[in-house]
């Protein structure tokens, strides 16, 4: 009898350890709107030369294609080189050679906010569809920051500090906060500007035009890449076709890889 009792206080604490599990589940999850944690894909789709990723707590790691980063990966080029991350679904970043950079990718879809840390080199960024309106993307230096909601630009920095910091846009428009500065000046397509990296910035280049003399024969490549899918690029006297409209194959090679990449991803 006393066995038969102690056997159903003990079925009696089970069944409330398991009643108490649930409710802690439920809250989690009434907690989170009642939806499945989304996390941001950070992904090396191409690359050429030395690449090489630095990974808290983890080190220095070799770079390879399909390769997925983490938020807060550091990005680095060797010279002669070049990588290109594909996040989320349409979000292209290309670091050009000897250059460095630092990967933040938070929130979701819907509230997503990206940040690239610049610490020398050049970026070429292109955000393919228009960002939600609580999310958010730039380009930061220690004393600028760049931010898009949806365009092709690029941002040039030396890797000295104070050095000076270029931007180029290609298509849509970029706000640029030199110095840090909470008045932000609006650069269109076809523009450009340089200026020191400095909390007193001096303006080199306050608005120039783009032409194939401040044009980098790798962003340029990337321009034409993404010219040939059909976007509409203005960099200024510099033709973007290739001759009698005849794709070489290496550009046709390379449209057959990026769709592939794209399928894989989604």
């Amino acid at each position: 009898m006393e066995q038969k009792i102690k056997q159903r206080k003990i079925w009696i604490a089970a069944a409330a350890g398991v009643a108490l599990l649930a409710v802690i589940i439920a809250g989690l999850a009434a907690l989170r709107g009642g939806k499945d944690p989304v996390y941001r894909s950070i992904k090396i789709v191409e690359l050429e030369g030395g690449v090489s990723i630095d990974r808290d707590g983890v080190g220095t790691l070799a770079a390879a294609e399909n390769m997925n980063l983490v938020s807060g990966d550091r990005v680095a080029t060797g010279e002669a080189a070049y990588v290109v991350l594909c996040l989320d679904t349409d979000k292209y970043v290309m670091l050009g050679e000897s250059g460095a950079m630092r990967v933040v990718a938070e929130g979701d879809g819907q509230s997503g906010k990206t940040s690239i840390s610049l610490e020398g080199g050049s970026v070429l960024s292109d955000i393919r569809n228009p960002l939600s309106e609580g999310s958010s993307y730039e380009i930061a230096t220690p004393n600028a920051t760049m931010s898009v909601r949806g365009t092709v630009f690029e941002v040039r920095k030396d890797k000295e500090d104070g050095g000076n910091i270029s931007v180029l846009v290609y298509d849509g428009r970029v706000a640029v906060a030199p110095g840090g500065s909470t008045e932000e000046l609006m650069y269109y397509a076809g523009e450009y500007t340089v200026f020191t990296d400095s909390s007193v910035p001096e303006i080199l280049v306050e608005r120039g035009t783009v032409s194939a003399e401040v044009l980098d024969e790798r962003v340029l490549e990337q321009l034409r890449n993404i010219h040939t899918e059909g976007r509409t690029l203005n960099v200024g006297n510099v033709e973007l076709d290739v001759a009698a409209n005849v794709t070489p194959p290496h550009l046709r090679l390379r449209q057959r890889l990026r769709r592939k990449q794209r399928q894989s991803l989604q």
